[in-house]
């Protein structure tokens, strides 16, 4: 039951030598540590990144692997901040052709999702990201639109194209609605040389790995969407509130309206007989 001194119960454990204190204060850190990484999704961080020495490294060329390399650099130091998270359903997409936009970027993550081989079908991925759906909104499209949250190819303002909008700086980001989606994208996508073949850029590989979030944005975006959520309970509350007044209202006419129509009836019965008696009283006097 343990010792109890003051009111206190004391926990007591054998002694340990000063080697034995220093292991068992190193394990602990360790376990601490492992559990920390594993809530920040560390295990997620190296991955649709080809480094030197990794299987496939020889198909890319000095410049590719040094691009990875410094992808890869930058990423654990960010990562050595433990404010920074890597994200489940978030993709970094970099080495971007200028020519593909948001909508191409969107459609090769579906054709990734959709392709031959891969263990589901772009629709029931969708209804799993998107909930129970009949679908039937919007068409095919629209649920198959559904499987990517967001999509957004970073563009420099200060940079104009020929039709005046923004360049693209060549790097984008794809949110998906599962982790499982994000992933089948990343291994379909990440230093593919075909990928691009139909958008104007044969050969090229994209760098595709989980993108790595700030906690702080994460917890703003959260209470954001917190907010948006109880405004618009609000705002339904609100509607169903009016609603049921209006009923309220109706239901005290029809109400009213009823008496009203009760009294008539009962006054007419009363002034009926009255009525007959003054009609008899004028035929006796004739």
């Amino acid at each position: 039951a343990g010792v109890l001194i003051g009111g206190h119960t004391l926990s007591l454990s054998a002694a340990l030598d000063k080697k034995r204190a220093e292991t068992v204060a190193e394990e602990r850190k360790e376990k601490a540590k492992a559990k920390d990484t594993s809530k920040r999704n560390i295990h997620l961080a190296r991955l649709g990144l080809t480094l030197p020495g990794d299987p496939g490294a020889e198909a890319l060329s000095a410049a590719e692997l040094q691009r990875r390399e410094l992808a890869w650099k930058q990423k654990k130091d960010k990562l050595a901040n433990p404010n920074f998270v890597v994200s489940q359903t978030r993709l970094s997409i970099r080495n971007i052709p200028t020519q593909v936009n948001e909508k191409i970027l969107k459609q090769l993550a579906l054709d990734a999702l959709t392709a031959k081989g891969s263990k589901t079908s772009a629709k029931k991925e969708a209804e799993k990201g998107a909930g129970k759906g009949d679908g039937t909104s919007g068409g095919k499209g629209a649920l198959f639109s559904r499987i990517v949250k967001h999509a957004k190819i970073v563009r420099d303002e200060a940079r104009r194209d020929v039709r005046g909008e923004p360049r693209s700086k060549g790097f984008g980001f794809l949110e998906m609605q599962t982790h499982e989606q994000a992933l089948t994208v990343l291994k379909a996508l990440a230093d593919n040389p075909d990928v691009l073949n139909d958008h104007g850029s044969p050969g090229r590989r994209l760098l595709v790995e989980f993108a790595v979030d700030s906690m702080a944005k994460l917890r703003i975006h959260e209470q954001r969407r917190q907010v948006g959520l109880q405004q618009q309970r609000r705002k339904e509350g609100g509607a169903q509130r009016k609603g049921a007044s209006q009923a309220n209202r109706l239901q005290e006419v029809i109400v009213t309206n009823s008496k009203q129509g009760g009294r008539q009836q009962q006054q007419q019965k009363q002034q009926q007989p009255r009525s007959q008696q003054q009609q008899q009283q004028q035929q006796q006097q004739q």
